[in-house]
């Protein structure tokens, strides 16, 4: 297609996004839950209950075209589907359900609006990239085909299982390290956290975050981190003989580790026993927040 036309195909495509937008918002209202709606000007919608944590939204469409997902308390996903000319469809499915699939057929670009539960960590695989969404993140848009892909820089790498402290394995900047390990860190807010991720199992104590940044380590102990700006990602690794670590966070201890055992931890978590590779926990906070009240977990041994 000559870039006249393409241009004029994405004219028209948003001149649609206001009747698609608002078929979003009002999907539940016309349609029934678990079918597709039939199209209304143009617009395929539909709504499915949804109640699991985490969601994979698979683009099975090779046109170029736009998906836009959006946050909202209802627990159902919502889907507006539009193809400009052809048709747009999509199916939720999976082993456990938990599998939105798009698709369109016929079409020069489709546009794709999703609502989803704001607790739920969403995947998103189109035919341009592949990328992981937090609980809560907001609105969020991504293209693919609009432009030459093979003058797009590469997508970034994805995180490995086990992330080391590496600027150039995981995206982690190197930010403090050391061979004692301090007793508490102490971390005031957790506004601008997305994840603490806590490995026991190394030789060393290592500070690692996904941008730079300072910390205060008073002589050693606490360790002071002071978080503003844009959220990041935290890894701890920690050796696997380590005495005495806490994490300190708006007051609470939201981990504790005591004789080589990570003793208690916060919620929501992710605890995993690596055996000879150690334990493992990522805490996820919640809008700043994690929850140590009854919900505190015990965790597994490393040795």
């Amino acid at each position: 297609m000559d870039p006249g036309a393409q241009s004029a195909v994405r004219d028209r495509m948003r001149i649609h996004l206001p009747t698609i937008v608002a078929a979003a918002l009002t999907a539940a209202a016309f349609a029934t839950p678990g079918t597709a709606a039939a199209q209304e000007q143009d617009v395929a919608r539909g709504s499915y209950p949804f109640f699991q944590r985490s969601l994979t939204i698979a683009v099975n469409a090779n046109v170029p075209g736009e998906l836009q997902i959006v946050r909202a308390r209802a627990a159902r996903v919502d889907v507006a589907a539009l193809a400009s000319p052809g048709l747009a469809s999509f199916a939720m499915g999976g082993w456990r359900g938990g599998e939105l699939i798009l698709t369109a057929a016929g079409a020069e670009r489709a546009v794709f609006i999703v609502t989803v539960p704001e607790r739920v960590y969403v995947s998103v695989k189109t035919p341009a990239e592949s990328r992981t969404l937090g609980a809560f993140t907001p609105i969020q848009t991504i293209e693919w085909g609009g432009k030459d892909e093979s003058s797009l820089p590469p997508p970034p790498a994805l995180q490995p299982t086990l992330p080391h402290v590496r600027p150039d394995v995981g995206g982690y900047y190197p930010i403090y390290g050391a061979e004692t390990v301090p007793t508490t860190v102490n971390i005031p807010s957790l506004a601008a956290v997305e994840h603490i991720d806590i490995h026991l199992r190394g030789g060393s104590f290592r500070l690692g975050a996904t941008r730079p940044l300072q910390v205060s380590s008073g002589g050693g102990d606490p360790l002071v981190i002071a978080l503003a700006g844009d959220p990041l990602d935290l890894l701890f690794e920690l050796p696997a003989d380590t005495r005495t670590f806490r994490i300190v966070a708006g007051g609470d201890v939201v981990l504790a580790v005591q004789d080589g055992r990570v003793a208690q931890y916060c919620t929501p978590a992710m605890a995993q026993d690596l055996g000879e590779n150690g334990v493992r926990i990522k805490l996820t906070p919640l809008r700043g927040r994690l929850d140590c009240g009854p919900s505190l977990r015990q965790a597994v041994s490393s040795r």
